[in-house]
């Protein structure tokens, strides 16, 4: 019974936080002055992939499956 108080407690306290936290502020992990020595990757052109053969998709025709 004890534990069943603890945790009803335990969650109506978490909830309450939840509720007063804004949600930007709650799950930024660095201030902003610090972002900007962060440095960004830029995306570049991906080619496609070899089709897969050690996967089974029907109709599909690649090399044989090295892992066997």
């Amino acid at each position: 019974m004890k534990t069943c108080r603890a945790l009803i407690l335990s969650l109506m306290f978490l909830l309450l936080i939840g509720f007063y936290l804004p949600a930007n502020e709650a799950f930024r992990f660095l201030p902003k002055e610090r972002l900007g020595n962060l440095q960004f990757l830029q995306r570049g052109e991906l080619t496609p992939s070899d089709p897969s053969s050690c996967t089974h998709i029907p109709g599909g025709h690649g090399p044989p499956c090295p892992i066997q």
